[in-house]
């Protein structure tokens, strides 16, 4: 299950730039808020969820960037609920380029192979991420969770692009 926060569009697509490219890391309290106040609504059943796991950057990425958002908004949520969140056990493996710069079919290919997760037996898992366009990053990342032993994956994204 796959869901998002809301449209990835005006005031949000611009918050969420500014969180994930200028720097403001201090939107992630604002913006998790809105992930959390989601939750709530009881789509992605937050109470049986065993870990939060946050999508990876490639080291290099988040060497540049200074930090990972979706691992901000993940803390957020987890203080939130009280659910512990796993940044160790998802792994990105492979560095690739930029999803934003590929079309839709590239983003798919790119992405293949592109993470690897410690053992996660039996658990049922929220995947956080900042924008759900095609789908390609979290289906991937979600193969490795469930490669790795994981009974459920959610994900939960704060913005959703429409093409």
């Amino acid at each position: 299950m796959a869901r998002s926060v809301a449209l990835y569009e005006g005031v949000l697509k611009e918050a969420i730039h500014k969180f994930k490219f200028n720097g403001k890391k201090r939107l992630s309290g604002m913006l998790g808020q809105l992930m959390v106040e989601h939750l709530k609504c009881g789509e992605i059943p937050i109470n049986d969820i065993d870990l939060i796991i946050p999508v990876p950057l490639s080291r290099q990425r988040e060497r540049e960037r200074g930090y990972n958002q979706s691992r901000l908004l993940a803390d957020v949520i987890s203080r939130a609920f009280n659910v512990r969140m796993d940044d160790v056990s998802l792994k990105k493996t492979k560095d690739i380029k930029p999803q934003f710069e590929l079309k839709r079919e590239e983003r798919f290919l790119n992405i293949i192979g592109a993470f690897r997760s410690g053992p996660l037996y039996e658990k049922s898992l929220l995947l956080v991420d900042d924008i759900y366009t095609t789908g390609a990053t979290v289906a991937e990342a979600a193969k490795a969770l469930k490669d790795a032993g994981a009974r459920k994956v959610h994900v939960l994204t704060l913005g959703r692009a429409v093409e």
